[in-house]
């Protein structure tokens, strides 16, 4: 399994770390240039080269210190007595702070590790670090994926498919 995983991610060695970003308490990394892929109507929008969602738990770490992780979801810097914001969490003021930083010096992969479960390290410079944890049964669902947005249906999503019997 560490073999099919770190395939799966050598594409971003190389490639620097542009955005991130959140759907509900999955995480997305945007790696590489952006592209343009065509979409309705003749029009055209940029994409990253590669799009990674994790949707188990995770982290990114900085120099040993935690900057952020995936139960900063269901944290919120605000009072929650402030209805207006109670939608905020913790996990989105540090992404758009890691995302305003990465505007002007985008960390670049370096290298990636991955274990026997599924789990990876992508190592990146200025000493970051984004790891996920997959901690379920593999029947149990997807717990994360890298694709090409530009290359519609070119995706590799762990725990990979099992033939049927």
């Amino acid at each position: 399994m560490k073999r099919i995983v770190l395939q799966a991610l050598e594409p971003l060695l190389g490639l620097p770390l542009r955005s991130l970003g959140r759907s509900a308490n999955m995480l997305s990394a945007h790696f590489g240039n952006l592209r343009d892929m065509p979409v309705r109507e003749g029009s055209l929008r940029a994409v990253p080269e590669w799009t990674m969602q994790i949707q188990c738990p995770w982290r990114i770490s900085q120099g040993g210190r935690i900057v952020v992780a995936y139960r900063d979801f269901y944290f919120s810097d605000v009072p929650l007595k402030n209805v207006a914001v109670m939608t905020k969490s913790r996990l989105d003021s540090v992404i758009a702070g890691l995302c305003t930083e990465f505007e002007v010096t985008p960390p670049l992969v370096g290298r990636v590790e991955t274990d026997d479960t599924g789990g990876f390290c992508v190592h990146l410079s200025d000493n970051y670090c984004l790891e996920a944890f997959p901690a379920e049964n593999a029947d149990a669902g997807k717990c994360w994926r890298i694709f090409e947005p530009a290359a519609r249906g070119r995706s590799f999503v762990f725990p990979p498919s099992r033939p049927q019997d």
